[in-house]
């Protein structure tokens, strides 16, 4: 998946080991990268990187710029998520997968206005609210559900929620396995979501 135009040659320095830029052409008719060296030493042939920072001012802002990064036109649905704490967020990726759905995020007893303007520029008409009352309100799914259809997807806490969403998922895919991690602590979740998103498995 890497243009070839991009790849670069780089030296390894003898005494720091750090990787040094030569350059280099590549040359679609050998399918080869040219480069001109004086001496031998050890190379890495790489593509150059590209590093974008997508952010906002809090995690609500920056939720809707990956939003707006991964959906620059329009979305029919949106994964809602409690924002002050990651349980449901990240046990929601699969759904997000499924839907093809940016994860947004909200305050408990007010939706954030930063994130009903991303709902309202993706032209949403499926809102799917992770998480019970206690964490995102009733009064947020009476507002959305004036304009919206809002689907609820909860349990009594994280661990039923999570089943919930698992259950949701394996009702539109045939899947057989589950990812199960620590309920209390993020950082084992955090690294299996992009796996479990892709393979559309329950966490």
């Amino acid at each position: 998946g890497i243009d070839p135009s991009t790849l670069k040659v780089y030296k390894q320095d003898e005494q720091t080991g750090k990787l040094i830029e030569l350059g280099g052409e590549y040359i679609s008719e050998q399918q080869a990268v040219i480069v001109s060296i004086n001496h031998l030493c050890n190379f890495v042939i790489a593509a150059s990187a590209s590093i974008e920072r997508i952010y906002g001012d809090d995690r609500y802002k920056t939720a809707v710029a990956i939003s707006k990064k991964g959906w620059p036109e329009k979305s029919d649905s949106v994964i809602l998520a409690y924002g002050e704490d990651y349980p449901d967020a990240l046990t929601g990726v699969t759904l997000s997968q499924l839907k093809n759905a940016p994860v947004l995020l909200t305050e408990k007893d007010a939706l954030n206005p930063d994130t009903l303007k991303e709902i309202q520029r993706l032209n949403a008409k499926n809102i799917y609210i992770l998480g019970g009352e206690g964490v995102i309100s009733k009064s947020i799914e009476d507002i959305l559900s004036k304009n919206y259809k809002v689907i609820r997807v909860s349990g009594l806490d994280r661990y039923k929620t999570a089943v919930a969403v698992g259950q949701l998922v394996i009702k539109e895919k045939s899947i057989d396995t589950a990812i199960i991690v620590k309920g209390t602590d993020f950082p084992d979740t955090l690294s299996a979501a992009p796996f479990a998103a892709k393979g559309l498995i329950p966490i």
